[in-house]
């Protein structure tokens, strides 16, 4: 058996590939390389120029971002396409686990038609509903990261919506927290609140708070916000659910708003602005004066 039809069968048991015709897939061996790595060695650098996209067909791969593994590469996947469709440098290292073989397709003969463009654009037709896909991946690898660097004036941690941990129960002392904290990132400059996170990073998820199901507690945190912050306050909150170590955590992204916002608590509004890496709150004094200078 020839090189070419040793790379096209692997090729058809690829399930990137299970559309493609066999004779569509003997053009793409064409433009393919079979490669073999140690365990430690490199596929990829990040920030290299992404001229080629890879199929692992044995063996296991890491992508890695700052050298800490982000995602792992099973036998049957494709990687490295995202920066090649986009003509971006790398974002992350390709690093071997053990032993593996590789795939390598030249994207640069994609682009530049050295095969049929109808073949070409049904890779770039794939590969976009592959992205697609992986919206949710690159939630988690972006939220991974940011929850490796701790804490900080545009991030923080809340170990969940109501359950008070140390009680034992549900507490709207809780609930009260987790609107301070929104609160202050939309009067300052805006951040991420991470709920199911405890200070130390440590991902608890929020089964403990008990709800029946996302849904309502999507529904339960937009109900808070809209009660105590207002209207104003939700259109400016972007919460996503992330699963990252098997656990489900609730990840809301906070616009800096452009116009106060007070939390409304007790017949009294307060207010809060995130500074440094811990929320503060401002007598009303000082709220005016940060008001005129900020909005």
């Amino acid at each position: 058996m020839d090189n070419n039809n040793s790379l096209l069968d692997q090729l058809q048991r690829v399930p990137f590939f299970e559309k493609f015709t066999r004779h569509e897939l003997g053009q793409i061996s064409t433009i393919a390389t079979a490669l073999q790595f140690n365990p430690g060695a490199v596929v990829f650098s990040e920030l290299s120029q992404a001229k080629s996209l890879f199929v692992l067909t044995k063996g296991q791969i890491h992508l890695l971002f700052d050298q800490s593994k982000i995602i792992e590469i099973s036998p049957g996947q494709v990687f490295g396409d995202w920066a090649v469709v986009n003509d971006n440098m790398r974002m992350a290292t390709a690093r071997v686990a053990v032993y593996s073989e590789v795939i390598e397709i030249d994207a640069e003969a994609i682009k530049t038609f050295a095969i049929d463009p109808k073949i070409g654009y049904k890779i770039v037709c794939q590969i976009a509903n592959n992205l697609v896909a992986r919206l949710v991946v690159r939630s988690q690898i972006a939220s991974h990261i940011l929850i490796q660097e701790g804490e900080s004036q545009f991030v923080e941690f809340k170990s969940s919506i109501r359950w008070n941990w140390h009680r034992k129960k549900d507490d709207a002392a809780m609930e009260q927290a987790l609107l301070k904290s929104i609160a202050g990132f939309l009067n300052a400059k805006g951040g991420v609140l991470f709920v199911g996170v405890r200070d130390d990073g440590s991902v608890c998820g929020l089964a403990e708070d008990h709800f029946p199901n996302t849904d309502k507690m999507l529904l339960h945190v937009s109900h808070l916000v809209t009660a105590y912050l207002g209207k104003e306050a939700l259109s400016q909150l972007h919460p996503t659910l992330v699963v990252i170590d098997e656990k489900t955590i609730l990840r809301i992204d906070c616009e800096a708003s452009f116009t106060p916002i007070f939390l409304t608590s007790s017949q009294e509004e307060l207010f809060f602005v995130r500074m440094g890496n811990q929320t503060q709150s401002y007598k009303m004094r000082s709220a005016i004066q940060y008001i005129k200078n900020r909005f």
